[in-house]
């Protein structure tokens, strides 16, 4: 997965795994999930898997609260889900930059619809319609963009050694506050680069829809987002004999 995906992903989780409490717990985030497309919303554990422990492409808090359990993945709604629908590259033989991807990315929250429920009065969640939902997964929806204007990139320190990261920049002074980090400057150069790619992401109008479906007969609001990346990767070959393999042919493929 491209790096700058990974690092959304992680910020992602971040937001959702430190979203504020709330009596009703259809406005409190419960999971994070990368999919791949819109029928895992109808698969069995979101198509995940033990593997994705510890990863930032699937976070539970139900999960989470169970200590990982190996043998059984769990988790809640509301979620916020994102999923790679395309994308395009653009290749660039003739510099150092040699290739940019332009990430499709659907970004969305879904929420479960209670359908003929007869004594729900009494309960926010379950007395909603499918219009208070779509309303309500889109305020959570706001807010992910809310958190990542807070987004900075730090240089800090911790009884490991020094290390760049991408946070919150009420979330880093927490982890000095706890202990966990001794120290941490802002990486300016950085933090701009990091802010100036997501604006793109965010320039004009965004397309948005509201979805219905999966197996929980789910209602939810989902945006087109699209993310830019860089790649300048270096490559360093490792000769070796090849032996009798034939090292020249005759090749006129151009004349």
């Amino acid at each position: 997965m491209n790096q700058l995906l990974d690092t959304y992903y992680s910020l992602f989780t971040d937001f959702v795994r430190f979203y504020a409490p709330n009596l009703n717990k259809c406005l409190q985030l419960q999971t994070f999930s990368v999919i791949d497309r819109y029928s895992d919303l109808s698969s069995i554990q979101l198509n995940k898997s033990i593997r994705d422990y510890n990863k930032p492409y699937f976070y539970s808090r139900s999960w989470e609260n169970n200590n990982y359990n190996k043998s059984k993945i769990t988790y809640d709604y509301p979620a916020l889900v994102v999923f790679q629908n395309s994308f395009l590259k653009n290749i660039n033989p003739d510099n150092e930059l040699v290739s940019t991807t332009t990430y499709n990315l659907e970004i969305g929250v879904v929420d479960t619809f209670v359908q003929d429920c007869l004594d729900c009065r009494s309960d926010y969640c379950r007395d909603r319609t499918h219009t208070e939902i779509y309303r309500d997964t889109g305020h959570l929806l706001d807010a992910l963009f809310a958190y990542m204007q807070k987004v900075k990139a730090y240089n800090v320190v911790t009884s490991d050694g020094e290390f760049l990261t991408y946070k919150h920049s009420s979330y880093i002074k927490w982890l000095e506050d706890q202990g966990k980090i001794t120290s941490y400057t802002i990486d300016r150069g950085k933090s701009h680069a990091f802010d100036r790619l997501w604006r793109m992401s965010l320039a004009g109008n965004l397309q948005g829809q509201w979805w219905s479906g999966g197996q929980d007969n789910l209602r939810g609001t989902f945006i087109s987002l699209q993310v830019r990346s860089n790649y300048c990767p270096e490559y360093t070959p490792k000769y070796y004999d090849t032996g009798s393999a034939q090292l020249f042919l005759d090749q006129n493929c151009c004349t």
